[in-house]
């Protein structure tokens, strides 16, 4: 046997890690973190562990509607609204952003706008 078929391929598909893995992880790191702030009523910690994945993620739907959510309750409605809409552009198909938005909406007195949602 030559030495040359021993080598391991040049390309190994079946091996290879995904550029993104590292980013991946941090993301759901902090996903839980920042759901484990939120059911200790750490609101401002919570934010600042959504905040680092919108940076890391700007598609991070989830983190969008959570921030949207900690928005609403610091009465920030427009901050709020403007989240969800950002949710729901890149989640269409989730009804509980819609909701969220129609909510923040109410709030902000757009009863037109709101019942659109």
């Amino acid at each position: 046997m030559s030495s040359a078929s021993s080598k391991p391929p040049k390309h190994n598909f079946f091996f290879k890690t995904p550029t993104n893995f590292g980013l991946e992880i941090e993301v759901n790191r902090l996903f839980q973190q920042a759901i484990t702030m939120l059911n200790q009523g750490r609101l401002e910690l919570a934010r600042d562990c959504l905040e680092k994945i919108i940076k890391l993620n700007p598609k991070q739907f989830d983190a969008l509607n959570l921030l949207g959510i900690i928005a609403a309750e610091f009465k920030e409605f427009n901050l709020a609204e403007s989240l969800f809409e950002n949710a729901i552009k890149l989640n269409p198909k989730n009804a509980v952003f819609y909701c969220n938005a129609g909510n923040a909406l109410k709030e902000l007195k757009q009863f037109d706008k709101a019942i659109a949602h």
